[in-house]
């Protein structure tokens, strides 16, 4: 099911993007504002959860509303980006490093955080991979406003895709191509 909606979402952004042309805007505030946002929140979650993970005595019980707090993060940044995809009538923005650099920072931040608390606190999988979702999605809307978005995201995360893959985040590394 969920893999039908991620899969659904791809084929609506690829269908989309070519059959629209590019949109020349240098202006990709609206963007960087949602993606910032998203990154402020994780920021202040994510020391949480390291503490956590360092105290030596944190149990699943203690991270899993942080890491519902990560997902709430996400599907707020999926609304706000839904909502200017929907504002563009289905024009596509010339691709903006800032874009991927600032969701690959936060993509890299939630990927080592999760993993030091999965190796440190048993329980965490269902959790995390609950993740795998909206980040894709997260993902697959950038790529629907700004042109080669996944793939500068792609090359940015690659160092940590071993670790997207042992947190079961498998559709994030589809999406991205690794």
């Amino acid at each position: 099911m969920k893999f039908g909606y991620i899969a659904s979402l791809l084929l609506a952004v690829t269908v989309g993007t070519s059959a629209v042309s590019v949109q020349p805007r240098d202006d990709n505030s609206d963007i960087m504002a949602v993606l910032q946002d998203f990154q402020a929140t994780t920021e202040t979650i994510l020391p949480q959860i390291t503490a956590f993970a360092q105290s030596g005595n944190a149990t699943a019980a203690d991270v899993m509303p942080l890491i519902g707090e990560l997902n709430t993060a996400a599907h707020t940044a999926i609304d706000a980006l839904t909502d200017i995809r929907s504002s563009t009538n289905g024009a596509v923005r010339p691709s903006d490093p800032e874009v991927a650099n600032i969701m690959s920072s936060t993509l890299n931040d939630i990927t080592t955080t999760l993993s030091a608390a999965k190796a440190s606190i048993p329980g965490l999988d269902a959790q995390i991979v609950a993740l795998d979702d909206p980040i894709t999605t997260i993902l697959m809307l950038l790529e629907g406003l700004v042109m080669g978005t996944l793939t500068l995201i792609g090359i940015s995360v690659v160092g940590v895709s071993v670790l997207l893959l042992t947190l079961g985040l498998g559709l994030v590394l589809a999406t991205l191509g690794l």
